[in-house]
This record gives structure tokens, C-alpha cells and sequence, in this order.
């Protein structure tokens, strides 16, 4: 596990390791960069946030906000990316409803945050640690960012899923039919184009020997190319495609 922390409001947090969410909807703060939000990392420990005003941002009847430990940092869960959508159309964005806590408005305000209206979202598998960790606060944990480095891990951490595996295909399931990604993790758009799969999108948009001669110049290595590079979803298991802008 990498030793970096993934801030999100501790009301999400909780709801992540109790299993009421299973996915992530970002679109980045002020700290962010040029290049907005990305999620970066595959793996990370969540990073509790406390603010009162979460409570009334999030689908939850009469729900008591988590207890910040003064001048302390408690991590008590972790997360897996097990796949990543830009989502553009608000249908979409809204119909991941089951998939998460926040109130609707939330979501909205969020797609239509700065001139490109959408939203990033992943489905994460959420782990549980055996027994919390904690660190001292400092202020480099602070600002308007999602990512944090944190001090070294516990040699000695355990960890435990918050779903079983048929659990977790249940909502991975969901996910997929939300987004329209198929089982093998291509949208059937592209499917429609690019029946073949990958191996026909790389060999119909760029030769498998052409040289990378220049900057910015299409390449293309096996299945990869720069503009459908093929990132692996489980690397034991198989692959999917992103649309490279």
C-alpha cells in the first residue's frame, strides 16, 4: 500500500468502510493543478475531513458527524481503484445514485463545477484496517487537495475487505450498467466501432511499427497506443480502453 491519503469528508469515509458507498465522485479543488483532479493512485488510505456543513451535503437521516481526535489523524480504512469513468452527461452522473451517499445536489454542483461540465468517478473496493492507525495532524495535511503523502504505514498492517467478492460484483455490476461499460470493460460505443476489440482499434489507427519520430506522434506498442492506451483494470484478469483527449 502506498503511503498516500485520499481526503474525503468523514461522513463518506465511514460510509465507504460500512458499505453504503463504493464509489468516488470527483472533480477538484483549487490545489489541484493545471491538469485538474486525476486519480493518480490505484491504492491510498482515506483521509477523514470534518466540517459540519458534510451533514447536510449527504442522503443520511439524523447522522452524527465522526469524532476528530484532537491533533491526531485516525485512518481506519484503504481503498483499491478497480475502474475509473469521465462521466459528461448528467443522466449518467445521476443515475450512480445507488452507489453513494451524497444528495443529489452535491453531484449536480460538482458537474457543472468550472467550463467543463462532468464529473470523474471510480468504483473502489474499500478495505478495512484491523486496527486504526494514527499519526500526529500537521498543516501539510491541509488545503484545498486530494492528495496527501502520509508518514510510513504500520509494518504490521492487516487489512479486511468491507465486501466479499460476490458482493462487490454485485455493485461492480451496477457500475457497469450505469456507465455502459461491458464485462470485458469497453463501452459499447466503442464496441460498435471497433468490433475487433483493442488489437483492431491499434491496427486500424496506427501501424504497429511506426516509429515514435516526434513529440506528440502517434505510437503504438502491441495494444497501446497514444490514443486508446490500454490500462489494465485487474492485471490478472484483463484489460480496458480509455479514450486519450
Amino acid at each position: 500500500m502506498e503511503r498516500v491519503g485520499f481526503k474525503e469528508w468523514a461522513l463518506v469515509c465511514a460510509a465507504l468502510g460500512d458499505g453504503r458507498q463504493c464509489v468516488l465522485v470527483r472533480k477538484g479543488g483549487i490545489a489541484e493543478g493545471r491538469d485538474g483532479f486525476q486519480f493518480r493512485h490505484r491504492e491510498f488510505f482515506l483521509f477523514p475531513t470534518f466540517f459540519h456543513e458534510q451533514i447536510e451535503r449527504v442522503c443520511l437521516t439524523n447522522a452524527p458527524l465522526p469524532e476528530k481526535l484532537p491533533n491526531e489523524i485516525e485512518i481506519r480504512f484503504c481503498a483499491r481503484i478497480e475502474e475509473t469513468r469521465v462521466v459528461t452527461d448528467w443522466p449518467t452522473a445521476r443515475g450512480l445514485e445507488p452507489l453513494h451517499i451524497l444528495q443529489e445536489s452535491v453531484v449536480r454542483e460538482r458537474f457543472d463545477y468550472d467550463d467543463a461540465p462532468g464529473v470523474q468517478v471510480a468504483l473502489v473496493r474499500v478495505y478495512r484496517l484491523e486496527r486504526p492507525w494514527r499519526f500526529a495532524d500537521s498543516s501539510r495535511y491541509g488545503g484545498c487537495r486530494s492528495w496527501v503523502d502520509l508518514p510510513e504505514p504500520p509494518a504490521d498492517l492487516q487489512l479486511q475487505p468491507v465486501f466479499t467478492d460476490a458482493e462487490q460484483a454485485q455493485r461492480r455490476a451496477i457500475f457497469n450498467e450505469v456507465c455502459g461499460i461491458r464485462e470485458d470493460g469497453v463501452s459499447p460505443r466503442r464496441r460498435r466501432e471497433f468490433p475487433g476489440g483493442p488489437s483492431e482499434i491499434c491496427g486500424r489507427r496506427f501501424p504497429k511499427r511506426r516509429p515514435h519520430s516526434a513529440r506528440g506522434a502517434p505510437r503504438c506498442e502491441g495494444n497501446d497506443c497514444d490514443r486508446f492506451p490500454v490500462v489494465p483494470r485487474d492485471p490478472s484478469t484483463s484489460l480496458r480502453m480509455t479514450q486519450r483527449k
